[in-house]
């Protein structure tokens, strides 16, 4: 998956380990630049620049993963930033499009304010639905602005100029040059934690963040005898985006699964790397919320490091089918909103997967 490609269930492997954090790529020094942003250190904001322990996190506030891992890590991140226990340099990318660029410029400004763990999580919080949808304007994050205590002419002068655009075009150069190709990642020490424990529980992110190997689970494959389809009527063809009616009684507890199409290729397994196209509705709203189909583009990612209920979900179904998953929350988002996703959230995704390796 390339970094143009963000989608709601994970992001993928970097191509290489950074040898170290900071950016020694940028050709001139560029000004001005926010409260607590380091040239040293590829641009990122800054915070408790003595303490011992150096966490660099690469985010894009339009990615959809990075809402997830938000969701799962900012509490206990804030509660170690709020107690100086680890230095914490947040390098907010803006690859995803312009409205990326005006939320990164934003926090800048926050920072400049002595909020910008606030603002940071409220741009998380309020992730719009689509990306690049016309929901961030400089008005709206001047508005965001407010609801964490930012009321100054000067926050919204520096929104509406976007007095540091040099600044955010400098921190998504650093990226290019640090071998960063996808978010979120997340390094301690100059060492990435480990993609396929650590980034999608939040035991396994504080394990990576004290040096610990987190405990992997093997997941297996549901109950044959679930039958999905019983809760929600899907049509279409392969090949062609599939189309869902609307959610049929009382969400169930369990993960239900059917193959609407039974493929003929590799089998997955719980080590596998798939590339699908997905299509994800909320059972609450009977809405669509995200589809690969829509951009054109299918994702990549190994299936150990996405929800898990796809992990438990896809183990056995073949390349080449088409399988509908209702997910519950307790292997979904659990109790996290995350974007447009509720918390509590029943999960329907219908994925066909192309490439099983």
């Amino acid at each position: 998956m390339s970094m143009k490609i963000r989608k709601v269930l994970v992001a993928l492997t970097i191509g290489a380990l950074l040898g170290g954090i900071a950016s020694t790529a940028q050709a001139a020094s560029v000004t001005p630049l926010p409260k607590g942003a380091s040239a040293t250190n590829g641009y990122g904001i800054v915070l408790n620049a003595s303490a011992a322990k150096t966490v660099d996190i690469w985010e894009d506030f339009q990615c959809p993963f990075c809402n997830a891992f938000e969701g799962k890590a900012a509490t206990y991140l804030n509660t170690q930033i709020k107690a100086q226990k680890i230095k914490v340099v947040y390098h907010m990318l803006s690859f995803i499009g312009a409205e990326s660029v005006l939320a990164a410029n934003a926090a800048g400004c926050a920072s400049d304010a002595g909020k910008y763990v606030e603002y940071h999580g409220a741009l998380f919080k309020n992730q719009p639905a689509n990306e690049n949808s016309g929901k961030w304007t400089a008005k709206s994050l001047i508005a965001l602005g407010k609801s964490v205590g930012i009321k100054s002419a000067t926050f919204a002068s520096c929104v509406n100029t976007k007095k540091y655009a040099k600044w955010v075009a400098a921190v998504e150069n650093s990226a290019s040059a640090a071998k960063i190709s996808s978010t979120p990642t997340v390094f301690v020490n100059g060492k990435e934690i480990d993609r396929n424990t650590a980034y999608g529980t939040l035991d396994g992110f504080k394990s990576a963040l004290d040096g610990k190997a987190a405990p992997v689970t093997t997941p297996t494959s549901a109950a044959p005898a679930s039958d999905a389809s019983k809760y929600i009527t899907v049509t279409g063809a392969l090949g062609s985006a599939p189309v869902l009616g609307k959610p049929i009684g009382k969400a169930p507890g369990t993960l239900e699964i059917k193959d609407l199409y039974v493929g003929d290729g590799t089998t997955i397994l719980p080590t596998s790397t798939l590339t699908v196209h997905y299509t994800l509705m909320a059972w609450s709203t009977g809405k669509i919320v995200e589809s690969s189909w829509s951009s054109g583009q299918k994702a990549t990612f190994p299936l150990s490091g996405v929800i898990q209920g796809w992990q438990q979900g896809l183990v056995g179904a073949k390349a080449g089918g088409r399988r509908l998953l209702i997910i519950p929350p307790a292997l979904g988002y659990g109790s996290t909103a995350s974007g447009p996703i509720a918390a509590n959230e029943t999960l329907i995704f219908v994925v066909d997967t192309y490439v099983v390796k």
